[in-house]
């Protein structure tokens, strides 16, 4: 669903609600290219945090989180189907068709939602990388004990060789 917002000074913009394909493709680089500097550095850090694994949930979220700050910076919806798309996914509630106001009790549920995800994903990465870490440490142990084989057969193979030539 797209909708279109103009603020005071006349700037139109467009803006998905739903799953951000551009935000799952592009990660934190969606943030940054649409100007929203403060989710630029959020999810910046939540893919560091989270080693890359936020890319998985925050598409769930962000365009969401973008028409609201839209919305909170000043943005209103130009048409009625804006309006109506707003109101249906509980962004905005019209209380007496002419004041549009942002729907404070909405936004803290989803950002208790949003960062029990993100904590979630955190833990899950941090699981996946001790993981990942004991696998490697198993397999360097695996060629240190290869190794030192090989040096226990060339070793015996070298008194096998000293002993025909004495």
């Amino acid at each position: 669903m797209e909708i279109s917002l103009k603020n005071s000074l006349g700037l139109l913009v467009r803006a998905k609600l739903g799953f951000s394909w551009t935000m799952f493709l592009f990660g934190v680089f969606v943030p940054l290219i649409r100007g929203d500097t403060k989710w630029f550095f959020i999810s910046l850090i939540l893919a560091i945090l989270t080693f890359g694994c936020s890319w998985f949930v925050l598409p769930f979220f962000y365009n969401k989180v973008y028409v609201r700050n839209l919305l909170l910076s000043g943005f209103t919806p130009i048409d009625t189907y804006s309006k109506e798309v707003l109101i249906e996914n509980g962004i905005i509630y019209d209380s007496s068709k002419k004041v549009i106001n942002i729907s404070k009790q909405k936004n803290q549920n989803n950002m208790i939602i949003l960062i029990i995800c993100l904590f979630l994903t955190f833990i899950l990465s941090v699981v996946y990388w001790n993981i990942r870490q004991n696998i490697a440490q198993k397999e360097v142990e695996a060629i240190i004990t290869k190794l030192e084989r090989q040096e226990e057969v060339e070793t015996m193979l070298k008194g096998m060789v000293w002993g025909k030539e004495q």
